[in-house]
């Protein structure tokens, strides 16, 4: 007669793949509910309506910046930088303008400064891209570079984007020597 030990590593041998099997089956079921469950909802296109308040909590008015051509032609930023973000430059705009406000533009908003207000900010990232990247370098020195604001506003429930705004420009005649 074999031992309960013998009996037991048997056993454990032959339910061992089934406990697993089963495991799986299991999980694969619960998945195929989950979707199911989901599905109705687009919850995967659900994401800028999201519960979470980070996500969920939209101002009525923001705005983008990119450099491009002074005819109004927008430029790679990740091409003519080597892997500069155009987020990177908005934030770099927006410490800027902050910092460089004088004594009687300090409670404007930046979403009511005007372009003469910004310029300041603006010619010094401009500057700043052109010491750093010899790709706006060299574009500043076959033509000139601009900084462009697009303005997004909700209004009467709609969204509205205004034409690109010339907000600081750099040509050869003003720009600092190439890197």
């Amino acid at each position: 007669m074999p031992s309960i030990r013998s009996l037991a590593v048997t056993l454990h041998r032959h339910l061992a793949p089934l406990t697993l099997g089963l495991t799986i089956g299991a999980l694969c079921l619960y998945q195929g509910h989950r979707e199911e469950k989901y599905k109705h909802r687009d919850y995967l296109e659900a994401f800028p309506f999201s519960h979470y308040p980070m996500y969920s909590d939209f101002d009525d008015f923001d705005y983008v910046m990119f450099i491009g051509k002074l005819d109004g032609t927008p430029l790679m930023i990740e091409t003519v930088t080597q892997g500069y973000k155009a987020n990177a430059l908005k934030k770099k705009f927006d410490n800027l303008i902050d910092k460089l406000k004088d004594e009687k533009n300090k409670g404007i908003r930046n979403r009511d400064a005007t372009v003469e207000q910004m310029r300041p900010s603006g010619e010094a990232v401009l500057q700043s891209l052109s010491e750093s990247f010899p790709g706006v370098a060299a574009e500043v020195q076959s033509g000139g570079v601009g900084l462009y604001q697009v303005r997004i506003e909700m209004k009467e429930g709609a969204l509205t984007e205004s034409p690109p705004i010339l907000v600081a420009q750099l040509n050869a005649k003003n720009a600092p020597p190439a890197p």
